[in-house]
C-alpha cells in the first residue's frame, strides 16, 4: 500500500502568528511525499503492540544544502521510517482520536520511544507515532542506510567536509523540516484511517527530543499539547556536556574525540557542531493559542537541564507553560524495569494535556 501526501494543500494554511505557517518552498505544486507500508501489524510491532511500519520518501526544497556537494542533503534527509501504532478498534470503526508523536535523544533510534509505547496506546486510547529525525536511523547522510549509531557521528562528519555543518540556520532548517514532516503524517493518518479531517497531535520527546516536541509544537497546526523530560525550549539552556563547545577551543575539542569511547562519538561530534548554535529556532506565540498545555519534566539531578533555568523561561512564547522538577532523578525517562519517576510523570502530564482537551472538546 502507497499513501500519496500533495504538499501544496498547506499552502495557505495561515495562523495568528505566521503566514503562511509553513515556508512556500515547501508546498509548491507538484510537491509529494510518498509513504510505502513496508510491514503491517501481522509482522510488525513494540512490545507486545501490532502497528504498521512504512518508509517516507519526502524531498523537501532546503536554503540550507542546495549548493555543491551538499545538495546531496535533501535526497538523504527525504527518506525516513515511521512508525504507527493505533488502538486496535481505529482500523474498522474509524474512530478519531488524538496523534501522540515521540522524539528521543541525540544519536538514539526512534525505537527508544517505545518505552511510551503501552501507555500511549493502551492507556490514553491514542495513535502513536514517531519516525527518524535528521541524523538518525536512515535519515543519515552516509551511504549505508542499515540503522546503526555510528551513522550519527558519520552524517555530522560528512558535513563538516561540505562546509555545512551545525550552525544556527542548519538547526532551524532541521526544525522547520520535522515540523512539516509531522504535517505530513497527519495527512496520511487521515487518508490511512479515512478521517473527515486532519486529527489533532500532541508532542512528546525526551532531552533533545523535548526541544524538537517544543518547537514542533509552537507551528504545527491542531497541536494540542506538549510534554518534554529532561528538556528546554530554550537550546542554550541545555547545559553539562552542551557547554563544552562553548567553552573549550576547537583543537582541544578534537583531540579528546580522538581518545573517547566510540559510545560517545556520536554525542561528543553534536555538541562540537553546537559551538555555532547560538538561538533556539524559533521564538513568538504558540500557534494553537496562549492555552496550549506546555509540560516540561526535569530531574532535580539533571546534570543537562537545570529545571530552575527551565523555570525562568519566557512563558508568554510556549503557552501554558509549567515545570515540574522530580526529585532524586537524573536526565532519563527510564530504568532497567522502564519507566521511572520522571518518565511516569511524562505519561500523567500527557494524560493532562488530553483530558484539557478533551474536557474543552466535550
Amino acid at each position: 500500500m502507497k499513501i500519496i501526501v500533495d504538499n501544496s494543500q498547506f499552502r495557505d494554511w495561515a495562523s495568528p502568528v505566521r503566514n503562511p505557517i509553513f515556508p512556500e518552498r515547501f508546498t509548491k505544486p507538484g510537491c509529494k511525499a510518498y509513504f510505502d507500508l513496508v510491514a503491517g501489524r501481522e509482522n510488525f510491532g513494540w512490545n507486545g503492540i501490532g502497528g504498521e511500519l512504512y518508509h517516507a520518501y519526502a524531498p523537501l526544497e532546503s536554503t540550507e544544502w542546495q549548493i555543491g556537494e551538499a545538495a546531496a542533503y535533501t535526497d538523504h534527509f527525504a527518506r525516513w521510517r515511521c512508525a504507527v501504532f493505533a488502538p486496535d478498534d481505529i482500523y474498522w470503526s474509524h474512530r478519531v482520536v488524538p496523534v501522540v508523536y515521540a522524539f528521543t535523544g541525540i544519536g538514539s533510534d526512534y525505537y527508544d520511544n517505545s518505552l511510551y509505547l503501552w501507555s500511549v496506546v493502551k492507556e490514553l486510547d491514542c495513535i502513536f507515532v514517531t519516525f527518524d529525525t535528521h541524523l538518525t536511523g536512515i535519515r543519515v547522510l552516509t551511504e549505508n542506510k542499515e540503522p546503526n549509531n555510528d551513522h550519527f557521528a558519520e552524517s555530522i562528519h560528512i558535513m563538516e567536509q561540505h562546509q555545512c555543518d551545525m550552525r544556527d540556520d542548519v538547526f532551524r532548517e532541521f526544525v522547520e523540516e520535522l515540523s512539516f514532516n509531522v504535517q505530513q503524517i497527519q495527512d496520511m493518518i487521515r487518508q490511512r484511517f479515512c478521517y473527515p479531517s486532519i486529527p489533532p497531535c500532541l508532542m512528546l520527546g525526551f532531552s533533545l527530543g523535548g526541544f524538537y516536541a517544543s518547537q514542533l509544537a509552537r507551528i504545527v497546526p491542531n497541536c494540542i499539547g506538549c510534554v518534554g523530560g529532561g528538556a528546554s525550549p530554550e537550546i542554550m539552556q541545555y547545559k553539562g556536556g552542551f557547554d563544552i563547545p562553548r567553552i573549550i577551543p576547537n583543537p582541544i575539542i578534537l583531540g579528546a574525540r580522538m581518545v573517547m569511547p566510540q559510545k560517545m562519538q556520536p554525542f561528543a561530534s553534536f555538541v562540537q557542531g553546537l559551538k555555532k548554535i547560538t538561538r533556539t529556532p524559533f521564538t513568538g506565540a504558540a500557534i494553537g493559542g496562549v492555552y496550549t498545555p506546555f509540560r516540561f519534566i526535569v530531574g532535580k539531578k539533571d546534570p543537562i537541564v537545570n529545571y530552575k533555568d527551565v523555570q525562568k523561561t519566557d512563558g508568554c512564547h510556549f503557552g501554558f507553560m509549567e515545570v515540574f522538577p522530580i526529585d532524586d532523578v537524573g536526565h532519563t525517562p527510564a530504568n532497567e524495569w522502564g519507566l521511572n519517576e520522571l518518565g511516569s510523570e511524562m505519561i500523567n502530564q500527557l494524560r493532562f494535556c488530553l483530558d484539557l482537551w478533551r474536557r474543552f472538546k466535550g
